[in-house]
């Protein structure tokens, strides 16, 4: 009777916590966008000359379990500085990965740089080790 009452309290506790994660990620507002839509940022590379610099992309992953940019927009043939931050209480989300690239970044806090130059046009997807945070890179 004991072993019962033991599991239906542990499956109670773990049905509250779900509702309660649940709800905090559907009331937590995203950042705002540099450019674009909501959660889009679009970058464009530095300089008048459109084939030269480096395009700096920032990402941060948050507690809500969300990326503040989940759609990012590059130029192919210009070198992309990826840089990525977690916040304090991400969890998973302080990894980044970005298989295309061969990115993958760990964030405790601090930020990390990882340095590519697209050669094709397409989507490539970004997210955590988990899968549970996710976005994606266009590049035109």
């Amino acid at each position: 009777m004991n072993k019962v009452i033991l599991g239906l309290s542990v499956v109670l506790m773990v049905g509250v916590a779900i509702g309660f994660i649940s709800l905090v990620m559907a009331t937590t507002p995203t950042a705002a966008p540099v450019v674009g839509g909501q959660g889009q940022a679009v970058v464009q590379p530095p300089g008048n000359n459109p084939g030269s610099g480096v395009q700096d992309v920032y990402v941060r992953a948050q507690p809500s379990g969300r990326y503040d940019y989940e759609q990012i927009t590059v130029k192919k043939g210009i070198p992309v500085r990826f840089h990525f931050t977690a916040e304090r209480g991400s969890g998973c989300g302080a990894q980044l990965i970005m298989e295309s690239f061969g990115v993958r970044l760990i964030s405790r806090g601090e930020e990390q740089v990882a340095t590519f130059t697209p050669t094709q046009t397409g989507q490539f997807a970004y997210h955590c080790g988990m899968n549970m945070f996710r976005g994606s890179m266009t590049v035109v």
